[in-house]
């Protein structure tokens, strides 16, 4: 952080500072892989593991600069201002409203990322006045070749002074750089090798990163990088005595000052002198996997996986900050205390958000939203009170509940399913009756039994429009 020189106050302040986003940042994909197993989302994939490496990046990148990355850029996007906990949500939810989820309306996966170029008018924003990213696309390596143009404009600009003067929304005189991410497994692309090519040759402004967490989804880099080492591959394109190329670095993905270092002599070198860096980022972990897609225990070894747990990014930045004095454990933990409900109160804004236009449009057509009324429930009945609520109506041994507010606040105990009922002739906004059929085989205090209390007395409700929508995919008949 040599750019601004800072007081000790506001040393702390920054370091802390970058502590809670990453946090946040990490916390939000944890809640959010068990969102998509629990059914309110279809795919989950995050950028946790990666933390540290993107925070030293945000710091170089300035109004002007482009990203042309890809899917693990969440803590990046978030530090620059352009993502949050509560935007990876609402696209998590499929959220279509633009003004909630900036970055494509949920067209696109989560977390692939964007930024506006335009103004509503149609007209260009002044890009200068804005860190720029170009759409993520989900095919691997797809950005690169657009990485060079991204960066091929700045010299363009650089060079011919007339043409950058009436261009100002597009260029500060060829100061702008272009980055780009990638993970390691991509680097076996050929847009990967054509790109850093091309961009070697023509000497332009970029700063590549390599997010290399050893593996490329279930497959390690010993089977899909020669020497399993991607710097081993382009050494040839360093810089020397024997003409010009890339500066490269090698750094690990937990040490917080090497990052730091790293990325102020990659910028001030391609700011100045459009010099291009590749920078490979390594021992970086995956503490979710891949994506919500698989579990990684399942082709990790125990060994690795304990590895991953030591040398995770927090962890190791964590450490750091206590042995170097700028804080103490408890000021760590009150951060991650604060940091755990800001996730959580994001996550529950988003999921009331994307389903607020849904429900009022049921609601026009007669349906009511039982689990509005959770949080104004107390939990605190018991299986025998709601035995009491039971009473037969007639020899057909056909019963109902008498308070349908004591079955509420009895199920509101497990939290793994919603009730929607849709009023008819024998419900109604005020008052609802439950009715439910009843074998002589089988009594009423069979139906309601711990986790498969909801899933029984929908089998025997004598109406066909309760709804029981459940985490797991279980079908009810």
């Amino acid at each position: 952080m040599s750019a601004k020189k800072l007081d000790k106050a506001g040393f702390k302040n920054t370091i802390l500072s970058d502590y809670k986003l990453i946090f946040e940042c990490r916390e939000s994909s944890l809640l959010g892989r068990r969102d998509v197993l629990s059914g309110k989302g279809s795919f989950g994939i995050f950028g946790d593991g990666k933390e540290l490496a993107q925070i030293a990046m945000a710091k170089v990148f300035k109004n002007g600069d482009f990203r042309a990355g890809y899917y693990r850029d969440q803590v990046f996007m978030t530090a620059i201002g352009q993502y949050s906990p509560k935007h990876m949500f609402t696209a998590l939810y499929g959220d279509p409203e633009i003004e909630r989820e900036p970055s494509s309306g949920s067209r696109q996966m989560m977390n692939h990322f964007g930024t506006r170029f335009l103004n509503e008018d149609g007209s260009w924003k002044n890009l200068m006045e804005q860190k720029n990213s170009t759409s993520d696309m989900a095919c691997l390596a797809s950005q690169f070749p657009r990485l060079v143009g991204l960066a091929q404009a700045s010299k363009v600009y650089r060079n011919n002074k007339v043409l950058a003067k009436s261009k100002p929304k597009f260029t500060d005189n060829g100061t702008e750089i272009a980055f780009a991410t990638i993970g390691n497994s991509s680097c076996a692309e050929g847009h990967f090798f054509e790109a850093v090519n091309a961009i070697g040759v023509l000497q332009v402004p970029a700063i590549i990163s390599i997010w290399d967490d050893g593996y490329g989804i279930s497959v390690s880099n010993e089977y899909q990088v020669t020497k399993s080492d991607i710097s081993e591959i382009i050494k040839g394109f360093q810089r020397d005595d024997k003409g010009e190329g890339f500066e490269l670095f090698k750094v690990k993905g937990w040490d917080y000052p090497a990052l730091i270092e790293a990325y102020e002599k990659a910028e001030k070198l391609a700011r100045d002198k459009h010099i291009p860096s590749i920078i490979h980022v390594i021992e970086m972990t995956q503490p979710t996997g891949h994506s919500t897609s698989g579990s990684h225990e399942r082709y990790k070894s125990k060994e690795r996986l304990e590895w991953e747990k030591e040398f995770d990014c927090i962890k190791k930045y964590e450490e750091w900050i206590i042995k170097n004095n700028i804080a103490s454990e408890d000021e760590l933990d009150e951060i991650r205390t604060e940091a755990k409900e800001t996730v959580k109160q994001a996550k529950k804004e988003a999921w009331s958000e994307y389903q607020k236009p849904i429900k009022d449009e049921l609601l026009k057509t007669g349906v009511y939203f039982i689990t509005d009324e959770y949080e104004k429930l107390e939990a605190d009945c018991t299986e025998e009170m709601v035995q009491n609520q039971i009473e037969f109506t007639d020899s057909n041994n056909q019963w109902r509940y008498k308070n349908y507010e004591i079955l509420l606040n009895y199920l509101c105990k497990f939290k793994n399913f919603a009730l929607i009922i849709v009023k008819n002739s024998s419900m109604n906004e005020n008052k609802s009756v439950f009715k439910f059929m009843s074998s002589k085989k089988e009594s009423p205090s069979n139906l309601i039994r711990n986790y498969g209390v909801g899933a029984q007395i929908i089998k025997k409700l004598g109406l066909n429009n309760l709804i029981l929508v459940t985490k797991s995919k279980k079908r009810i008949a």
